[in-house]
């Protein structure tokens, strides 16, 4: 990537020194019209991966966060507690409503 990005550096120099001298073919004109718009298009694809590849560390660091949480043990044991006070909770909730609920929530 750094060597893309090192590349497209020196095309764009390039490109600003040729507009500095005023070249005046045509042919090399040309050249260093489809030369500017190849640069933009790569700086382009260069932006929109460094966006992609931070939202994919961004997540993958979320998720770190969350399973490093989930995988102490004391914060296992009150998950589990705070799944079995929400059963005991809901199942209150349908038994004063007169929903007949006997299945129970596999911890």
């Amino acid at each position: 990537m750094e060597s893309i990005k090192s590349m497209l550096e020196l095309v764009q120099a390039l490109l600003r020194d040729a507009e500095r001298r005023s070249v005046r073919k045509e042919a090399v004109n040309l050249w260093l019209k489809m030369l500017k718009n190849a640069a933009h298009d790569i700086s382009d694809m260069l932006d929109e991966f460094e966006v992609k590849l931070s939202q994919v560390i961004s997540r993958r660091t979320f998720w770190i966060r969350i399973w490093t949480m989930l995988s102490k043990e004391e914060e296992k044991t009150a998950l589990k507690d705070n799944c079995r006070k929400l059963e005991t909770t809901v199942l209150d909730f349908f038994n004063k409503n007169g929903w007949n609920f006997r299945n129970r929530l596999q911890a």
